[in-house]
């Protein structure tokens, strides 16, 4: 069973851009992943997370490397699933269209 811990999590007011955070992804005992400066955006009722990224900009747009990526496809999208939802927990409700509330506490890493 996959476990996600939140930590750091710092408001932000940009847009749909509601916050920046840490995750601990615990696949088991042994085996944990720590993924610094995630994102947390909100636009209407539609909420969505962003794994770090870099941002390559030329002349004519601006694109977006995602830096990590879980294999299969599947793993990813129930990765990201368990992310959003104890961010959604975290604060407590679903109607977050303002920033969330999730502990500001380091995570012991």
């Amino acid at each position: 069973m996959i476990n996600v811990e939140i930590g750091n999590f710092r408001p932000v007011d940009k847009g749909s851009l509601r916050g920046s955070f840490h995750v601990m992804v615990k696949f088991s005992e042994e085996h944990i992943v720590v993924i610094y400066d995630c994102k947390y955006f909100v636009k209407g009722d539609k909420r969505w997370i962003k794994l770090p990224y870099k941002e390559i900009k030329s002349e004519e747009k601006t694109d977006y490397f995602q830096l990590i990526r879980f294999k299969p496809v599947d793993l990813s999208k129930q990765i990201e699933s368990l992310i959003l939802a104890q961010l959604e927990a975290s604060n407590g409700a679903k109607n977050v269209e303002s920033k969330p509330h999730v502990s500001s506490e380091e995570l012991p890493f």
